[in-house]
């Protein structure tokens, strides 16, 4: 058995802004599987790596010795410390501004 599900959004430029596909889903209901090809719903690379898929397997007889994926996809841009860390900034100004307001309660101003 070979099954591969892959998205068509795939892209290693690490200028183009797309985003990498997100992959979908394989469900596979049956009484016997057997072989060792792929079953794979991987999400595509771009700026921002796609989801990975959901694989569904429902067997009485599991005889398969192949490769089951559903990663994500690569995200290739290389992102400032500053874009990936933008909740850590919110949340530390968030901190300042709730201390110097407890510090104008404090002194009534």
């Amino acid at each position: 058995m070979n099954i591969t599900k892959k998205t068509n959004n795939q892209t290693k430029n690490i200028n183009n802004i797309g985003k990498g596909g997100d992959a979908g889903e394989i469900f596979i209901a049956t009484k016997n599987i057997r072989g060792n090809g792929k079953i794979e719903a991987d999400g595509g690379d771009g700026s921002i790596g796609g989801m990975g898929g959901k694989i569904t397997v429902i067997s009485e007889n599991n005889q398969f010795t192949g490769k089951i994926s559903a990663k994500g996809g690569q995200s290739l841009n290389k992102l400032k410390w500053w874009e990936k860390s933008w909740v850590q900034v919110i949340v530390l100004l968030s901190a300042i501004v709730g201390i110097i307001g407890f510090i104008l309660l404090i002194y009534g101003i």
